[in-house]
């Protein structure tokens, strides 16, 4: 699994997902762009949910990064990062 922060400056990298299409940038995108608050949103390609289903994308705050992933902070703010249950 691959995340990116959902942030306006990230916008030409999660377009060149390979995966995204107008609805999975009008829900996953967007709609989080356009927040107010502080929470920091990621955009997952290849994401596996807890029962082993593989789904072409999801979209999680950072608490549930921070909670059950491995990651490198620092580079899943401006690029793609690989993501490892903890």
């Amino acid at each position: 699994m691959f995340a990116i922060l959902i942030a306006p400056t990230n916008l030409p990298k999660l377009l060149a997902n390979h995966h995204m299409t107008e609805k999975y940038y009008n829900y996953g995108i967007k709609t989080y762009l356009t927040q107010k608050s502080n929470n920091k949103w990621y955009y997952i390609s290849g994401y596996v949910d807890t029962r082993g289903v593989l789904k072409d994308f999801a979209v999680l705050p950072q608490y549930i990064l921070d909670d059950n992933f491995e990651y490198d902070p620092i580079k899943i703010k401006t690029d793609w990062d690989l993501i490892v249950r903890k």
